[in-house]
């Protein structure tokens, strides 16, 4: 994302916890560059770039400031996003000086020579798309529709169309607005901050950190599109549909199935696992930030299709080649495609223009952490910034960018088959934006008269007469016969689009679905996710059961049958088919559907085939099922076998709690039983499980021994901050002075004593507290972030970090962090005590 290791956890809160590691532990690629910002010249110089491949500037200061994302327009121009107040957002719009710039290349040369500022005043705004009338971006804490009123390039006024969107987190907010191929806005919400974004109909989603989703860019609506990834910086789409995205810390690359869970830092999947990942590697940190498919035909075939991904940590942009089993990829680690001496380059964003050329949003910054480093550091730079421009080292005159704005009906649908994907894009925005139902016979014939050899121009097309509402059934039904499977892919992603309402289309599906080309098949059934309906049951059926060695398609299989358990015609026919293969795949799924109707579904089945309760089963038996059939849990958990019968219970019992219903009493007996005995295991995670019981289950016998347990010097760190966490839920007071003795030590075990300072907040007490401030005095800025991050939770620990910042105890630069900030805007007199501090 925004340049960052992201060294970050789940929320704000656990992601300062991260800020106790030591601060040097990459000598090779340092947090904090030691080296001076080089003019642009001199870096230009410092890019290493494999034979064949040239690299010049476009743009730099003062031309524009600090790039975020780019994007351009019909008329060949880049639009940037630029900020000056990162990392922290400017307090209101009077004091906010960031920009959306646009930028032309008048004479041809490769280089801007013309800028226009559309949009000031703007507060770190990141994703951005020019649109009929102007342009929409995030800025917080909203997604703006900017209108140019006069045609002059300058928004003369603004509107929220979605949000707000929360910015505690300011390297980690919404980004990379992408143009799909149905005309609809793609983009991520980025790591640790809560939303709840509300559409022009009233659509809310609930977001929380990595997720993306999509919206019409009049903010018509908005749909959730995947769950997950810690914090997406950067989405692309490739010529059959497919959407990949770029994640910080966890892996460079993903391909998106819409509906799937990515992992993330502690969050759960959705009953069904996550999607298998497509790459298994890194490339040397997890600060990965922009995505760029190389889909020009122009360029040499090495470099064709390659994904390129920018690495704010090593200073270089990386490739991964897409090597395709049936409908799944694996990426394989490539050759880098730049390589940079100069500590400061920071590839924020990377998008392949409408010239063919290669575009980089260059952050250039000696400071590369969020986290890791203040930030307060006075090194941060707040005015330098370039954007480069890769092309082959051959490429001519004729690689210019079109002027599509000024381009006829029928020279659009000529672009349709442009040999590269963001002209044909473009392309197809215009013929809907500017030509509309007019162009409905000229993209009418492309479909009658396809030509094999450019299926491209087909896809966009049958894409417009989507978008235009001019696509019959019989034009669907041509494409579908078109020799190309990309063709046929794009067909069935459309029927998802339409519903299933219509009984021709439904067959045209289902015989997609059973197409001899795999990435054909999952995008039928993936469109039959989008639109369930009980004629697809058997088809996908029939899929699963050989869909085993193409991970992808098994995935979208199985969420596809998931979406259509929601429906009581296909509940019922599981009930009819329990002893059958088909009923086992219907329990394969049925936990990624929290529903107390299929939740009954499942246990009927469990009993009936005299299956045992594995722990993932009696989690979600647990989580869903209406509380007066919970009793019949009871006999489940008598057979099953006693090396599972612990996690089982751990299960059960930390699922009931969390919906507040008693555990059943016939349960009590053979839990205290299994608790005593797993607290006393060699192993660890039955020690952990024990723990558990103890808490869901409230078994008082037992709190005595996990006030024994966390005394214990030679125990686990983990065992010992359980214990804490436990009795500090039960205001148990046994562990106050080991609490208190823990803060009198050196820091070295912050787990430890992170979970020591919960239990000295929640029972509370004049010893409780000075012990805290005491310890909040002793402690380095980085280590006191992480202890205040536990007391904010509170009011009167947000107090007592006020106080002791008014007495000048603890260094104000630790209330500088947006977690900070967030916590205490719930509170409009603390707030202004820390406006005053600050």
């Amino acid at each position: 994302m925004i340049p960052t290791r992201c060294l970050a956890a789940t929320t704000a809160t656990a992601a300062l916890l991260l800020v106790l590691s030591p601060l040097g532990g990459q000598d090779r690629y340092p947090f904090v560059a030691p080296t001076d910002p080089l003019p642009p010249d001199r870096e230009r110089q410092a890019l290493k770039l494999p034979d064949g491949l040239r690299i010049t500037l476009f743009a730099s200061e003062p031309l524009i400031g600090k790039p975020m994302n780019i994007a351009f327009d019909a008329r060949g121009r880049v639009w940037v996003t630029q900020s000056f107040e990162y990392p922290f957002p400017a307090r209101n719009e009077a004091a906010a000086r960031d920009r959306i710039t646009v930028l032309e290349d008048t004479d041809g040369d490769g280089r801007a020579d013309r800028a226009t500022v559309f949009a000031d005043r703007l507060n770190i705004p990141i994703g951005v798309l020019p649109v009929p009338g102007g342009a929409i971006a995030y800025s917080i804490p909203n997604v703006w529709r900017f209108f140019d009123d006069d045609g002059d390039d300058v928004a003369d006024r603004r509107e929220p169309i979605l949000g707000p969107f929360g910015y505690a987190d300011t390297h980690g907010m919404v980004n990379s607005f992408t143009w799909g191929y149905d005309g609809w806005v793609y983009a991520c919400h980025g790591f640790a901050n809560q939303s709840q974004p509300v559409a022009r109909d009233g659509k809310r989603l609930s977001l929380h950190s990595g997720n993306t989703f999509r919206f019409p860019y009049d903010g018509g609506t908005i749909q959730q599109f995947t769950w997950g990834q810690v914090n997406p910086f950067g989405l692309a789409f490739d010529a059959y549909g497919d959407l990949y995205s770029a994640d910080c810390h966890s892996r460079p690359i993903y391909l998106l199935l819409r509906y799937g869970y990515y992992p993330s830092f502690g969050k759960p999947h959705d009953g069904l696992g996550f999607v298998p990942p497509i790459c298994t590697h890194d490339h040397g940190s997890t600060a990965i930030a922009g995505i760029c498919l190389v889909l020009d035909d122009r360029w040499p075939t090495r470099w064709r299709d390659a994904v390129l991904t920018g690495n704010v940590v090593t200073n270089r942009i990386q490739t991964d080649r897409l090597r395709w089993h049936g409908a799944t990829p694996t990426a394989e680690h490539g050759e880098d495609f730049v390589q940079s001496e100069d500590l400061w380059f920071r590839p924020v964003d990377i998008k392949l223009g409408p010239d063919g050329a290669v575009y980089v949003a260059d952050f250039y910054n000696r400071i590369i952490g969020h986290y890791e480093v203040p930030l307060t550091h006075p090194g941060r730079d707040r005015f330098r910034g370039r954007i480069w421009r890769i092309e082959p080292a051959n490429a001519d005159t004729r690689w210019r960018a079109p002027r599509l704005d000024l381009a006829a009906p029928d020279e659009l649908v000529e672009y349709l088959g442009h040999p590269n994907i963001t002209v044909r894009t473009l392309a197809a925005n215009e013929l809907v934006w500017r030509v509309g139902t007019k162009a409905g016979s000229l993209l009418t014939a492309v479909v009658r008269q396809a030509d094999n050899r450019e299926p491209e121009r087909t896809v966009h097309a049958l894409w417009a007469l989507f978008r235009l509402g001019l696509l019959d059934h019989s034009l669907l039904s041509t494409a579908a016969r078109d020799p190309n499977p990309m063709v046929r892919a794009h067909v069935a992603a459309i029927c998802g689009r339409v519903g299933a309402a219509d009984r021709r289309r439904r067959a045209l599906l289902r015989s997609l679905a059973l197409d001899e080309n795999a990435r054909v098949q999952r995008a039928a059934v993936q469109a039959m996710a989008a639109a369930p309906h009980p004629e697809y049951v058997d088809t996908l059926h029939s899929i699963l059961d050989h869909a085993a060695g193409d991970p992808l398609l098994r995935h979208a299989t199985r969420i596809a049958l998931r979406n259509h358990l929601r429906l009581e015609v296909v509940q019922r026919r599981w009930q009819r088919q329990v002893a059958t293969a088909a009923g086992r795949q219907f329990a394969d799924v049925a936990r990624g559907l929290p529903n107390p109707a299929v939740a009954q579904l499942l246990l009927d089945w469990i009993e009936r085939t005299d299956r045992k309760l594995d722990p993932a089963a009696a989690e979600y038996l647990a989580a869903n099922l209406p509380a007066w059939e919970l009793r019949r849990l009871v006999p489940l958990v008598a057979r099953t076998p006693a090396t599972d019968q612990l996690r089982v219970l751990q299960a059960i019992g930390g699922r009931l709690r969390a919906r507040g219903l008693a555990r059943p009493d016939a349960l009590r007996e053979t839990v205290r039983r299994a608790a005593g005995r797993a607290l006393r295991s060699p192993k660890l995670d039955d020690v952990l499980a024990a723990i558990d019981l103890v808490e869901a289950f409230d078994l008082k016998q037992l709190t005595g021994e996990l006030v024994e347990l966390a005394k214990q010097e030679a125990a686990p760190v983990r065992v010992r901050a359980r214990c804490f966490q436990v009795l500090a839920s039960r205001r148990d007071r046994r562990l106050l002075d080991l609490a208190v003795e823990l803060f009198s030590r050196p820091l070295r075990r912050p787990q430890l004593t992170l979970a020591a300072v919960d239990y000295a907040v929640a029972v509370g007490g004049g010893q409780a507290e000075q012990a805290l401030r005491e310890l909040l005095a002793r402690l380095p800025a980085n280590a006191a972030q992480a202890v205040i991050s536990r007391l904010i939770g509170r009011r009167r620990g947000i107090e007592l970090v006020l106080e002791e910042a008014e007495q000048g105890r603890v260094p104000v630069d630790v209330l500088l962090h947006p977690a900070f900030r967030a916590s205490a805007d719930r509170y409009p007199d603390l707030l202004a005590r820390l406006d005053r501090l600050n």
